[in-house]
């Protein structure tokens, strides 16, 4: 016989979903959508057919209570009714019983109890959510060893049985190779087809790889279809790229842009905030005070890259009155709130002396903390101190954050390994590595890059020698700006 679902059963696997980024979160529940088609009465009806019996509406009614979907928070009900529910079978119930203690939120914290729970859920093949919750635990090794194949299995298991979210995050681990097999174009397939099933955060990541042109053609009006498309099932992160995206494009797309942005920071995307509100403080005398608030609310609520933005503007002087002094400590707001670039910036300030006494080290200490967080220009700027600060000199470390920050695509760091690795200067000698770096430099736009890779080319240094390419490079260094290149 089979039992009967209820209608939220469905809607509460969904509460598993990760936020929008370079790699999505899984490992978490967020109210999102779920419940707006249902009334106030939900909380108590559902609570009703639990105690009476119901072991699926004691998972719903446990989500409701645990995220306080039309009434308030109440994590001890939430573990009273999730308990009830999973000794008697309920797939949602142990997951949400496995919420409580992996998030200590109405049960004591317990990640051991927490990941038996979560299997139990995914055991009981009716909440594939549970599996990918597991799968992510077992990716960062929360509460469990660090086991990427079989975190790859249980996400290839979730999405099989219909987890969108899992499916987004099996595309990542395909595409980079992560516990198994590199298989960048199933990772592609897969985002294709997830996105296809109007998962949103699938769309979004296809989104990035065409905009990028990463394992696919690069279709910049593609990519903005695909966010305007994530947009439209309600995930701010894509409402976010899709007002950006427009807004590079000019004054012509302005108010699509601006409505985006606007959708996105209402939904709390810092990004959003801290984007628009610049963009209004560059759009002339009207705007000025309207971006200076949403900068400063933002900032305000723990927004870091909203911080930085308003600290850019009290360094610069963009539609405020020029501060240092206000800009540092705004600044030091978005570092303190994991905004690398906010952090960077600090550092530029505190190396310059704008507000206050030079403090090379003190710079060089805020330009690591950038660059371990993955802020290229953070690592080129801590390279450039290691190279040449007559104190805090260190050329191997140097080299080390030149590289990280070539890897991160800060064309500055390129130039500087590659400097560093053609005079043999806290790395070894090495023409080809050397060339290599300066390639990329020159890619990236830094025109000495080009301009060292012409000469190694002529020499035939670590490069084949090539006097068409030599002819080609030097004109590339004048375009982007080196006279020295251009000729009488």
């Amino acid at each position: 016989m089979t039992r009967r679902a209820l209608p939220l059963a469905a809607a509460l696997a969904t509460l598993f979903l990760g936020a929008p980024a370079a790699r999505a979160m899984t490992n978490d529940i967020d109210a999102g959508e779920v419940l707006r088609a249902h009334g106030p009465a939900s909380a108590e009806r559902y609570a009703h057919a639990c105690r009476a019996g119901d072991r699926d509406a004691c998972g719903v009614a446990a989500g409701i209570y645990a995220l306080g979907m039309d009434v308030p928070v109440d994590p001890a009900l939430a573990v009273e009714l999730a308990r009830q529910g999973c000794d008697a079978g309920g797939a949602a119930a142990c997951a949400m019983l496995g919420r409580a203690y992996h998030l200590g939120a109405g049960a004591p914290k317990d990640l051991a109890r927490a990941v038996k729970l979560y299997v139990q859920a995914c055991e009981l093949e009716e909440f594939p959510a549970a599996c990918r919750i597991v799968a992510a635990m077992r990716e960062t090794g929360e509460g469990v060893p660090v086991d990427l194949p079989g975190a790859r299995a249980l996400h290839r298991l979730a999405c099989d049985r219909g987890d969108g979210r899992a499916c987004v995050a099996l595309a990542a681990m395909l595409r980079e190779g992560r516990g198994g097999a590199v298989e960048a174009g199933a990772g592609v397939q897969l985002l294709e087809r997830t996105c296809s099933r109007t998962v949103p955060q699938a769309c979004l990541q296809l989104g990035h790889l065409v905009e990028r042109g990463e394992g696919v053609a690069r279709d910049a009006q593609r990519a903005l279809a695909l966010y305007r498309q994530g947009c439209a099932a309600d995930d701010a992160r894509s409402c976010y790229d899709a007002g950006a995206v427009l807004a590079r494009r000019g004054a012509a797309d302005r108010a699509e842009a601006w409505a985006l942005l606007q959708r996105a920071c209402d939904a709390q995307v810092d990004e959003a905030c801290a984007t628009l509100g610049i963009l209004l403080l560059s759009s002339g005398p009207d705007e000025v005070s309207r971006g200076l608030a949403l900068l400063t609310r933002s900032c305000d609520a723990g927004g870091g890259t909203s911080c930085d933005g308003l600290g850019e503007a009290y360094r610069s002087g963009q539609g405020v009155p020029r501060d240092p002094a206000r800009a540092a400590a705004t600044l030091r707001r978005g570092c303190d709130a994991a905004a690398l670039r906010a952090c960077t910036e600090l550092g530029e300030m505190v190396q310059a002396g704008e507000a206050g006494r030079p403090d090379t080290a003190e710079a060089l200490r805020l330009f690591d903390q950038a660059c371990r967080g993955g802020d290229g220009e953070g690592c080129g700027r801590a390279g450039f101190v290691l190279l040449t600060d007559q104190v805090l000199a260190d050329p191997k470390r140097a080299a080390a954050s030149n590289q990280r920050g070539c890897e991160l695509d800060f064309g500055p760091a390129c130039l500087g390994l590659g400097i560093q690795q053609t005079a043999g200067v806290g790395a070894l000698a090495d023409p080809a590595r050397a060339a290599k770096a300066l390639t990329r430099a020159c890619e990236l736009g830094v025109a000495k890059g080009c301009g060292l890779l012409a000469a190694a080319v002529n020499r035939g240094d670590g490069v084949p020698r090539d006097l068409a390419r030599v002819k080609a490079l030097v004109a590339r260094a004048c375009e982007l700006g080196d006279r020295s290149a251009c000729g009488p």
